[in-house]
């Protein structure tokens, strides 16, 4: 019979000379169950550059994570994910910590950060990628005075993505982005019924954002399952062609697919204005959320 994997840890760890197992690890992809996810030490060598953790759903294994960016300020990559939800303020004070000590972070991945921590990301000269998987709109809430900064924000921000989030949260961050963003990739996932006047604030807001000449690529998703809206308010979810229209600033699009809570309503005027606004166009998909549609 073979020793628990727990039991072959402590054996290693008691016979360490140091900390960590690995001297020279720079890249680590750690997933265990909750027993063992506290030998993650094991694994944290100095000249770790990319880092992709799971966290299992034990509260008390989320302490073991604010080191990881103290130590290792040099993490290029760093993605954290899987949480209990009722350990959510928690991990959002302890994965904002672990952002506020980044400084030459290229790519992070996490579930939510506050605002304090965004303002610090925003000021790095090397961050091209954020990914938010569980963001509220609470953590945008304005930071103290002292943090704020004269330089401009996300300079180097190439790619931006929302998970489970809300449009209004999708708006505000962006409203957080310099004017002309030189942003390539930008997705929003969302759970939670839209009206048409939030999708169009959400396409204004990348307008007036975003640079219209290096955007390529833009999801816009509706889960399929959201609630019904009521009958007669069917109107108030149908994305028209002036709404759509806001869009068609951005000329080197070539992937596009949004989604309308209730479907698109758009005439071949509106058509022909799309192929001749985006004829980069490779990949193109109109979807409507909720399974019932508009009436025709």
């Amino acid at each position: 019979m073979g020793f628990p994997l727990a039991d072959i840890f402590e054996r290693i760890s008691s016979g360490l000379p140091r900390d960590y197992l690995c001297p020279n690890l720079r890249h680590l992809s750690f997933s265990l169950s909750d027993s063992l996810f506290p030998y993650i030490r094991l694994f944290l060598s100095p000249k770790i550059i990319e880092a992709t953790i799971s966290i299992p759903t034990a509260s008390s294994h989320i302490s073991s994570l604010p080191g990881l960016s103290l130590r290792y300020p040099d993490l290029k990559r760093l993605s954290i994910r899987g949480y209990s939800s009722q350990d959510a303020s928690v991990l959002l004070r302890t994965l904002s910590g672990i952002a506020l000590n980044l400084e030459r972070i290229v790519d992070l991945g996490v579930d939510r950060i506050d605002r304090a921590a965004i303002d610090h990301l925003s000021q790095l000269p090397c961050l091209k990628s954020l990914h938010l998987d569980h963001p509220l709109s609470p953590d945008l809430a304005p930071a103290p005075p002292f943090r704020t900064s004269p330089h401009r924000p996300f300079l180097a921000l190439r790619e931006l993505c929302f998970g489970n989030a809300t449009l209004d949260f999708a708006i505000q961050f962006v409203e957080l982005l310099p004017d002309q963003c030189s942003l390539e990739f930008f997705s929003v996932g969302t759970t939670t019924l839209a009206t048409k006047f939030t999708i169009s604030q959400l396409y204004t807001a990348l307008a007036s954002r975003l640079s219209r000449h290096t955007l390529r690529t833009l999801y816009v998703a509706i889960d399929e399952d959201i609630p019904a809206p009521p009958a007669s308010m069917i109107d108030h979810y149908v994305i028209n062609r002036d709404v759509l229209g806001t869009l068609l600033c951005f000329t080197n699009l070539s992937r596009v697919s949004l989604t309308a809570p209730v479907g698109f309503n758009i005439d071949d005027a509106t058509v022909w204005d799309i192929v001749r606004a985006w004829p980069r166009l490779r990949v193109f998909c109109l979807e409507h959320g909720y399974r019932t549609t508009a009436p025709v």
